[in-house]
């Protein structure tokens, strides 16, 4: 009896890991465009890139990206005139580094028209 317990505890654990993925810390951006501007130049920007839109609400400020192995996070809050925006992105299941996902911020700011 004791070894069924034991047997169960562990194939809990083990469900537990393989559904959540790992915490992954953001990169954060602050966009002098509002938060629906954000959300239509994200969806414009992962979809060229080759992503398909998983969920979220753009409405709410959250859309969630796949591509293959690749899971991106997009997260816009309203901020005066602008807006705040946060990346995570997740590969292979592993949270990316948030200097990994600089280069898609500087990509969404060329989506907005707000590089020099």
């Amino acid at each position: 009896m004791k070894r069924v317990w034991i047997c169960a505890l562990t194939l809990l654990l083990l469900s537990a890991c393989a559904a959540t993925p790992p915490a992954a810390e953001p990169r954060e951006l602050s966009l002098g465009a509002p938060r629906p501007a954000v959300m239509t130049a994200a969806l414009n920007l992962f979809t060229d890139r080759g992503y398909v839109a998983l969920g979220g609400d753009a409405r709410l400020g959250r859309l969630e990206f796949v591509r293959g192995d690749d899971r991106i996070r997009v997260d816009a809050l309203s901020e005066g005139e602008g807006s705040r925006v946060g990346l995570r992105g997740w590969r292979n299941g592993r949270a990316l580094a948030p200097h990994e996902l600089d280069p898609l911020l500087v990509e969404l700011q060329a989506e907005l028209g707000l590089l020099p």
